[in-house]
């Protein structure tokens, strides 16, 4: 019987010599309440970054996040009204918008061959130019006191709502990716798009959804921030397109797409929350932090281009889908 060698992804120890250090250097971060707090908030990178995953897994990127999270936020607020409008109708017209862009940023991609980076950075002004115009540049409303229980409710008393919610959502995306169809050709059309083509793959259709998937996880965060500040901003969102796209890549998803996983993306998430908390407890200034951000993504690009991050996290999956390539070549 054969067994497979089990093997710990270098983030989770990166996560541990991150955390050990900033217990050194501010013993605070060890506190009860600090956990609880890095368990609150990790989670809206977490959701987003899990679904970036999908289109970094695809050789491309999404810097449309942003906008969308802050769109969210301003639609949620204004369509629940202090608890007078409808949560029901404000979770239905945001996935709806995040379909719809998701879609258009796919389309765009495939139809027209432009590269992911441009598409996405353009729409993330576009979805930006929108909102201002639609709220009149007026933050308008309040989200629902119920729907609040998303970041202050607890599991047992012991666990943050919305630390289970990033939990059920990185079981349903590693379902995702690792057993179903779906999945197996994401990872082909990420490892040689050529080849998965002449295997009879969509290509196109699969980088749409993964699109899609990606919109509708900025879409999750959006939803979860409004829970959280309860009060519109047109700004909240900003940093969110660069801190999960560094959360994938140092998570060990190349960049060139094909290698990687939700679970390390997960992982990076958390990395980078413990990163930003600990320069926010020690009071450096957001240039700092922005230059940590840059650092990292830098470092993931160079891993993934260099072929190191291949040595770290792991080679190419074996996919039947290219078996079946090279019998048929």
């Amino acid at each position: 019987m054969k067994h497979r060698n089990f093997r710990i992804p270098g983030i989770w120890f990166a996560i541990i010599a991150l955390y050990t250090l900033s217990v050194i250097v501010t013993p605070n971060m060890l506190s009860g309440a600090q956990l609880m707090n890095l368990m609150k908030i990790a989670p809206f990178l977490g959701v987003v970054a899990l679904g970036h995953t999908f289109v970094v897994l695809t050789g491309g990127t999404d810097l449309s996040v942003s906008a969308l999270i802050t769109t969210t936020i301003i639609i949620a607020c204004r369509l629940m009204d202090y608890g007078k409008g409808s949560i029901l109708a404000a979770i239905l017209v945001t996935v709806l918008l995040g379909v719809v862009i998701g879609a258009i940023n796919g389309l765009i991609i495939t139809m027209f061959k432009i590269l992911p980076l441009v598409v996405t950075l353009s729409m993330n002004f576009v979805i930006f130019g929108l909102a201002l115009i639609l709220s009149g540049g007026v933050t308008i409303g309040r989200v629902s006191p119920s729907f609040e229980v998303l970041t202050k409710g607890y599991v047992f008393n012991l666990i943050p709502v919305s630390f289970v919610v990033l939990l059920i959502f990185t079981l349903l995306m590693w379902i995702v990716l690792n057993k179903t169809k779906f999945g197996r050709e994401l990872y082909a059309t990420g490892s040689n798009s050529v080849a998965a083509h002449v295997s009879g793959i969509n290509t196109k259709a699969i980088i749409i959804k993964a699109h899609i998937i990606c919109s509708l996880s900025a879409v999750a965060t959006g939803l979860l921030l409004a829970s959280y500040i309860q009060i519109p901003s047109f700004d909240v969102g900003d940093t969110y397109s660069l801190n999960s796209l560094a959360a994938v890549v140092v998570g060990g998803t190349l960049m060139s797409g094909g290698v990687g996983g939700v679970v390390n993306s997960l992982g990076g998430a958390i990395f980078v929350t413990i990163l930003n908390s600990f320069l926010n407890v020690v009071r450096t200034s957001i240039g700092v932090q922005y230059l940590f951000q840059g650092l990292i993504i830098i470092i993931g690009i160079w891993a993934s281009s260099s072929g190191f991050g291949k040595k770290v996290f792991g080679g190419i999956k074996k996919l039947p889908i290219f078996t079946k390539v090279k019998k048929n070549v």
